[in-house]
C-alpha cells in the first residue's frame, strides 16, 4: 500500500489510528505477562469450523489470547464471531493493522487472501479446508506460509505435486507437521447429540426413516447448478428424511456474489419449506448433520471425505463439467469409486436403496481411503496444539 493509499484509507477510516494503538497496547501487555498472541484468519462464517477446534483446545491454556482477522469481516461475520465467544476487541476488522503488528502464531484455513503479521519469525500455519487436493492446486500461495499442518498421508503426495516439486525453495521455507484434520474431531469422536439434533430438525425419535443428507458444492460446475430443483422433486416423493445443506457460498447475497452467475437458491429452497420429509439446514457447520445422517448425496466436495470417515455410504451426482475443468488426475475423480455414481436424477431412489444395503467392495475402498486421509483421527486439534507449543513456539524462544 503506497503513501497515497494509506492516507486515503486513514481518511476513510478515522478510527484506524486509535485501533492501532489500542491493539498494540494489548499485544505488548500480553507479551509482558508471558501470554502468546494467536491470530486466526477467518474470512467468512464458513471458515470458522476449521478454526474452532483449535480455539476449544486452547481454552485450557491460560497463556494464550486469541484474536481473529479477515479480509471481509462485515457485520454478519462479526456478530457470528461474537456468538462463538470471540471478544469484541479481539476482532480485527482493519486487517491492515495485522501488517503493522507482531504476533506469536498466525493460522489460516485458506491459501489465498491472507494478511500476514509484520514479524517474519511468526509461525504462519496453513491448516487447509479440505482433505483432498482442491485447496493445494494453488501451490505458490503456500510459499507464504512457513508451517504446514498435513491432514493425512495422501496430503504429502499433493504437497509434493503442487508445492515441493514446482518450487524447490519450498523445502527450506515450509516445514510440514503430521497433525491431521481438526475440523472433524467431534465427528469422529461421536460428540454430537443426535437426540438434540433430531429435536432441532423436528424428527421424532419414533420416526425410523433413514436420513439422507444432500450437500452439493457451490461452483457453476456443481450438482446444484447442473440439477437444480430436480433433486428436490425426486427426493420429496421418497420414504427418506431429506436434509439439504448448501455450501455457505451458495447463500451469499447478490451484492457479494462475483464468482459465477447469481442464483437465488434461498428462494428455491423456500418453495420446499413445507414438504413433509424435507429439512433445510442453515447452520454454519455441516459436521453435526454428517454425524446424524445415514447416507450422503454430493458431487465432488471435501465434505464427502469428512462423511467417508463415518463409514457410511455416499452417492455422487455426476458433474463431468468439473472434471473437464480440473482434469481427471485428481482425488475428487477417482475417489468416487468408493461410492455410487448417478448421472440420471431419476435413478436416485433405487441407488439410495442399493447403497444402504452396502457393498463389501466399496466398503473396502472407503476404508483404505480413510486410512490415507487423516492423521490423529479424533484428536487432531490436540496434536496441532502440541506442535505449536513443543516445536513452533519453542523455536522462537
Amino acid at each position: 500500500m503506497g503513501i497515497r493509499e494509506k492516507f486515503n484509507y486513514v481518511r476513510n477510516h478515522p478510527r484506524v489510528i486509535l485501533d492501532y494503538f489500542k491493539l498494540s497496547r494489548m499485544l505488548e501487555e500480553n507479551k509482558g505477562k508471558g501470554i502468546f498472541n494467536f491470530l486466526f484468519q477467518c474470512d467468512a462464517k464458513g471458515h470458522f469450523p476449521y478454526l474452532k477446534p483449535y480455539c476449544d483446545a486452547l481454552k485450557s491454556h491460560d497463556n494464550v489470547d486469541i484474536f481473529i482477522t479477515g479480509s471481509n469481516l462485515d457485520g454478519e461475520v462479526r456478530s457470528f464471531l461474537l456468538q462463538n465467544g470471540i471478544k469484541p476487541d479481539h476482532i480485527i476488522e482493519h486487517n491492515s493493522l495485522v501488517r503493522l503488528t507482531e504476533w506469536s502464531i498466525y493460522m489460516s484455513p485458506t491459501s489465498w487472501g491472507n494478511i500476514f503479521p509484520k514479524n517474519d519469525d511468526c509461525p504462519r500455519i496453513q491448516i487447509f479446508h479440505t482433505m483432498a487436493d482442491k485447496n493445494l492446486q494453488y501451490g505458490e500461495n503456500l510459499l507464504k506460509f512457513n508451517s504446514i499442518f498435513v491432514c493425512g498421508p495422501v496430503h504429502h503426495e499433493f504437497l509434493k505435486k503442487y508445492l515441493f516439486d514446482p518450487f524447490p525453495m519450498a523445502k527450506e521455507q515450509c516445514a510440514t507437521f503430521d497433525v491431521g484434520y481438526a475440523k472433524i474431531d467431534a465427528l469422529i469422536n461421536g460428540s454430537y447429540d443426535h437426540t438434540q439434533l433430531r429435536t432441532r430438525l423436528n424428527i421424532p425419535e419414533e420416526d425410523k426413516r433413514k436420513i439422507v443428507l444432500y450437500a452439493p458444492n457451490w461452483e457453476h460446475t456443481s450438482a446444484l447448478y447442473k440439477y437444480k430443483d430436480r433433486v428436490f422433486e425426486v427426493m420429496k416423493n421418497t420414504d427418506y428424511i431429506f436434509l439439504v445443506k448448501l455450501h455457505y457460498m451458495s447463500l451469499l447475497p447478490e451484492d457479494k456474489w462475483e464468482f459465477v452467475e447469481y442464483v437465488d437458491w434461498k428462494s428455491l429452497l423456500d418453495r420446499y419449506a413445507n414438504v413433509e420429509n424435507m429439512r433445510v439446514i442453515y447452520d454454519t457447520s455441516i459436521d453435526p448433520y454428517l454425524s446424524l445422517s445415514d447416507l450422503m448425496i454430493t458431487d465432488y466436495g471435501g465434505a464427502a471425505y469428512e462423511f467417508m470417515c463415518t463409514g457410511k455410504p455416499i452417492v455422487y451426482l455426476d458433474c463431468p463439467e468439473f472434471f473437464e475443468m480440473r482434469g481427471k488426475d485428481i482425488m475428487e475423480y477417482w475417489s468416487r469409486e468408493s461410492g455410487y455414481l448417478v448421472s440420471d436424477v431419476e435413478q436416485l431412489p433405487d441407488t439410495l436403496e442399493t447403497a444402504l444395503k452396502g457393498d463389501a467392495a466399496k466398503v473396502r475402498i472407503q476404508t483404505e481411503m480413510v486410512d490415507t486421509l487423516c492423521y490423529n483421527r479424533g484428536v487432531s486439534a490436540e496434536a496441532g496444539v502440541r506442535v505449536i507449543y513443543n516445536q513452533l513456539l519453542s523455536r522462537k524462544s
